[in-house]
């Protein structure tokens, strides 16, 4: 039984907006510091869960290397684009930031 290219190229959609999703997880959960073992423990998990997922519903039980190649894809496309979002997010909060009580700045 064949699969209709129509199915296909949404299956490879699908894992290159998974890969995309990754990415922006993957930038909001890199603290520095202790618990960045544990961010990295968790991204981790979280992306093994989403691959199966995703294999289960999009891929009928198989997650074939062309779903693979397009969800690393869209990791890697995507991730210095959030990061750069994130870096300029972080300046424009840092620099309207509220000074607390006991701040002379």
């Amino acid at each position: 039984m064949e699969t209709p290219l129509s199915r296909q190229a949404l299956s490879l959609l699908l894992a290159l907006g998974l890969g995309a999703a990754l990415a922006a997880e993957r930038e909001l959960l890199s603290p520095s510091g202790r618990r960045a073992a544990a961010a990295d423990l968790f991204f981790a998990l979280s992306a093994g869960c989403a691959l199966f997922l995703f294999a289960m519903g999009a891929g009928n039980g198989l997650l074939g290397l062309w779903d693979l190649l397009f969800s690393s894809a869209g990791f890697s496309l995507c991730r210095p684009a959030f990061r750069r979002f994130g870096r300029a997010l972080a300046g424009r909060l840092h620099k309207t930031k509220a000074p607390a009580d006991g701040d002379t700045k």
